[in-house]
This record gives C-alpha cells, sequence and structure tokens, in this order.
C-alpha cells in the first residue's frame, strides 16, 4: 500500500521566444503552477506452488486499486515584452498572472490478474496469463467563478489484456527468452498528467477531440520482444540482449474535412517503436566493476492520407502555425522527443590500499521537438528544429579512512558540457542540464 499527496506552487520569470535571428533579445515571461495531488495505491498479491504430474506451476493472482485525484489551479501568463539578453533587467515588475480556473480530475482502477508460470522440464517453461482493468475517471473544469465548463465529462469502461512468454535455459548460465502482451490506454488516462494546471486543451491534451476525449476508442498496445540473458565469471557479470517491438493503436488524433476553422472530427493512427537493448553489470574481478548499457531505438508514426490532410486542414483553417510549405507531411515521421540512441557506461577499479578510482559517461542523441504523443495535434519533423545530441563525462574518487568511514569525491559534467535534456513542444522553453559540479560526502557505517 502507499499514500502519497504533495502541493507545489511556483511562481517564477522565465526567459522566453529568444530572438535567434538578432541573438540579442529575449522575451521575460511570468507563469505560476500550483496543484495538489493525491494517490492511494493497492496491491494485494497470492503466490501458490503445485504440480500437475511432471509439470511444476507458480499461480501468481491479485488484486490491484489506485485512485489519483489532482486538484490543478490555472493562471494566465504575463510578460514584460523583450529585453537585452545581454543586459537584463533585474526587477522587470512582471504584473502577477491572473486566476482562471481549475481543474479537477479524479481517476479509479480497478486491476485483477492471474498468471501462472508452468516448469516443463529443467530448460523449458511457459508463462501466461490475463488482466482485467475497469476504471473510471470525473472531469469538472471551473473558470474563475466557479462555473463549470465544456470540457466536464465522467467515463467509465473495462478492458482486457494479458501476456504469454517462454524460456530456453540452454546452459546453466544462459537464457534466452520470447514474450508478447497486450494492453489497453483508456480515453481520459493521460487527464492526471502534469500538464492539468495550464488552461482548456493545453491542461487536459487530447480533451477535445483526441485521445482524452470520452468518445475516443480506446487505445491497444502490442508488446513483443526477443532477448537472451547469460553470466560469466562465475556469476558475478551479467550480460543483457533484447529486441523489442511496441505498436500502438487508435490513437486519436483531430481533423477537419468541411470548410472551416480547427478541427472537428477524430481519427486515429498508428506509432510504432522498435529496438535493440544491451546491458552489462558486475564484478570483472573482485576490484574491478562495470555497469553500461547501450539502446538503439527507430521510431514511427503511420497515418493514413485522409487523416494527414484533414489535420493539416484543421490546422490550417484556424491559423496553426504547426505546417506549412515545407513541412506538410508526418506520416513516417519519428516521435517527438524519441532518440535514436542512448548510452550510459560507469567502471570503478579499487586499489589494494582503500582507494577507489571510477569514470562514466552518458551520450544521448538528437530527436525532433514536437507535440506529446497523447497530444490531439501532430507537428512534423524538423518544424521547430532538434534537441542536440550531447555526451557528458563523470568522475570520482573514494578513499577509506577506517573500516567504517569513507570519504568521497565526484565531479560530473568534467568539461562543462552545455546541453538541453528537455524542451516544450515549439522549442522556446529548454531545460539545461547541470553544469560541471564537485560534490564531497562522507560515509560512516555503524
Amino acid at each position: 500500500t502507499r499514500i502519497a499527496k504533495t502541493n507545489r506552487r511556483t511562481d517564477f520569470t522565465l526567459p522566453h521566444s529568444f530572438d535567434n535571428a538578432a541573438g540579442t533579445t529575449v522575451r521575460q515571461e511570468r507563469t505560476i503552477y500550483d496543484r495538489e495531488n493525491f494517490s492511494f495505491a493497492n496491491i494485494t498479491n497470492l503466490s501458490y506452488e503445485f504440480a500437475t504430474g511432471s509439470l511444476e506451476h507458480t499461480l501468481s493472482a491479485g488484486l490491484e486499486f489506485i485512485r489519483e485525484d489532482a486538484d490543478a489551479l490555472r493562471y494566465n501568463s504575463k510578460n514584460r515584452g523583450n529585453v537585452d539578453a545581454n543586459d537584463p533587467n533585474n526587477n522587470p515588475g512582471i504584473a502577477e498572472p491572473d486566476f482562471q480556473g481549475i481543474g479537477q480530475v479524479d481517476v479509479e482502477t480497478y486491476g485483477l490478474y492471474v498468471y501462472d508460470t508452468v516448469k516443463l522440464n529443467e530448460r523449458w517453461q511457459i508463462t501466461g496469463g490475463i488482466r482485467a482493468d475497469h476504471y473510471k475517471v470525473d472531469l469538472v473544469d471551473r473558470n474563475q467563478l466557479g462555473v463549470p465548463g465544456g470540457s466536464n465529462f465522467s467515463k467509465s469502461d473495462t478492458f482486457l489484456g494479458g501476456k504469454l512468454g517462454v524460456v530456453h535455459k540452454p546452459a546453466s548460465n544462459g537464457s534466452i527468452y520470447a514474450s508478447a502482451g497486450l494492453s489497453s490506454q483508456p480515453p481520459a488516462s493521460f487527464l492526471s498528467n502534469s500538464d492539468a494546471s495550464r488552461g482548456g486543451g493545453n491542461g487536459f491534451p487530447g480533451a477535445g477531440l483526441g485521445i482524452n476525449n470520452k468518445d475516443a476508442k480506446t487505445q491497444y498496445n502490442l508488446n513483443y520482444e526477443i532477448g537472451t540473458k547469460w553470466d560469466f565469471l562465475g556469476g558475478r557479470l551479467s550480460t543483457t540482449a533484447a529486441l523489442f517491438r511496441t505498436e500502438r493503436h487508435d490513437v486519436a488524433i483531430s481533423g477537419r474535412f468541411t470548410p472551416g476553422a480547427g478541427a472537428t472530427d477524430t481519427g486515429y493512427h498508428e506509432q510504432i517503436i522498435q529496438g535493440l537493448e544491451l546491458g552489462v553489470a558486475g564484478q570483472i574481478t573482485d576490484e574491478w566493476a562495470v555497469f553500461g548499457g547501450f539502446l538503439i531505438m527507430d521510431s514511427e508514426r503511420k497515418v493514413s492520407e485522409k487523416w494527414e490532410q484533414a489535420r493539416i486542414a484543421a490546422a490550417t483553417g484556424s491559423g496553426d502555425p504547426d505546417y506549412n510549405a515545407t513541412y506538410d507531411s508526418f506520416d513516417g515521421d519519428e516521435l517527438a522527443f524519441t532518440p535514436n540512441y542512448t548510452g550510459n557506461l560507469w567502471s570503478t577499479y579499487r586499489f589494494p590500499i582503500g582507494l577507489t578510482i571510477g569514470g562514466g559517461m552518458q551520450y544521448v542523441s538528437g530527436s525532433y521537438i514536437g507535440r506529446p504523443d497523447d497530444s490531439e495535434r501532430i507537428i512534423p519533423n524538423g518544424r521547430y528544429g532538434k534537441m542536440e545530441d550531447y555526451l557528458v563525462f563523470n568522475t570520482m574518487v573514494a578513499y577509506e579512512v577506517t573500516e567504517n568511514v569513507t570519504v568521497r569525491l565526484n565531479i560530473d559534467n568534467i568539461f562543462d558540457e552545455v546541453y538541453a535534456v528537455s524542451s516544450n513542444w515549439s522549442g522556446v522553453r529548454s531545460n539545461l542540464g547541470p553544469p560541471r559540479s564537485y560534490t564531497i560526502s562522507a560515509d560512516w557505517k555503524f
């Protein structure tokens, strides 16, 4: 059982809409984030082992209940116009944003599952099972006067999922496996998202005609994976490799087929992610440890020509700048913020004198900036540029002063690389990764 409650209010001024052409001006914008989240989760699981003839079973069954409540106050943003980026105003005097309303979301999920792992012999085992989920969501969207808005609704539904897998152990230190699974993502399941303190469709992405539209189809996901795991050096070093593919079907988007401005119809498309994941963890020797992973990932959006044109027509009619003569297609595009390559490596070596040194790196390749995948709007690749790739190196040194006391120095981002780790959908607001930093710490065991 887990119970959590968080309250967060942030009042901040941030740079916005940097003028890349002039390279000198930036707009100052003030905004407020004010939200309270409450969650309660309980999972009750029972396991039972038994045999049917020569087959050994491990049966697992359980109940799951999750409740999420979110109260999000919304404010408009205020800005004071552009200032010189090289000589900003330290006292901008921007007026406080005005209260616009509150969004209240309650989501309840009930789950029931049964899985059985059957050991056929020492080399083969099969796992299979089914899961049923029932969910209910209530949304109340009120303005600053407490009057409900047009986004209010209640919805409930029940859907099924499951998984089937097989494991083969050709040797005592290795295994090969394959699995397939089905899961669902019902409408309104994103309504307790972190954006709910924003207004309208920004606060509840897709609430109008997209995935959070109460009349949208239930999105279903197909997951496939083939992999292998091997232990070496007497079990000290573990290695993994896996090929995977995830297909998301019936992902809602909005469009328009009749003349006019704005979207009026809901359509659907597919998203596919597939790749290869490699991993290593453990001790090469008693003194030398290594941990690392590398991920190759390819993503693709599949949209029919009919709905691609309907989405572009809806955006063009409403003056949406997401499309133009250069960026007028998104079928086959990569998904936003989905890098093709990511990797990390960390290694330490302990000397007999109690001194340990270590170092490592983290790499993330570039990815396209765009709308989140749960949004009813889609932005073509390249319209707002890409997140650049980055490579960051870290190091550490530790010394065991006594059997119980260890002092440690960590240096992160050794070469003080400047890089962005996230961005909003249009690239006007980005969060930078931490600069070079030094951390001294001490551990005392008692």
